[in-house]
C-alpha cells in the first residue's frame, strides 16, 4: 500500500485487534516520493501505547507500528505510523 491507497481511508476508526481505543485516520502526510506519515485521532482517557499493532477496519484489516505524539489539542490524543 501506498499514501494514496491510506488517503482513501480517511475518517475510517481502525480498531486494534484485542482491545483498545479505536483510531480515527485524519491525514495523510506525504515525505517524498514514497515515505508517508498517517495522522490518527482518538479520544483522551485510555492511550494505546506505542507498538505494533493489528488493525480492524471496515475496508479491510492491517498491521503497523504507532506512536502517540504531542497533540496541542484538548480533549483528544493524536498518534503517528511513519513508512518510509
Amino acid at each position: 500500500m501506498d499514501a494514496d491507497d491510506f488517503e482513501g481511508l480517511t475518517g475510517l476508526a481502525f480498531r486494534p485487534r484485542g482491545g483498545g481505543p479505536a483510531l480515527t485516520l485524519t491525514r495523510v502526510m506525504r515525505a517524498g516520493e514514497a515515505a508517508f506519515t498517517l495522522i490518527f485521532s482518538a479520544p483522551p482517557g485510555l492511550v494505546l501505547p506505542e507498538g505494533f499493532y493489528e488493525f480492524e477496519t471496515e475496508r479491510g484489516d492491517f498491521a503497523f507500528h504507532v506512536m502517540p505524539i504531542h497533540t496541542l489539542a484538548p480533549g483528544r490524543q493524536d498518534y503517528q505510523a511513519v513508512f518510509n
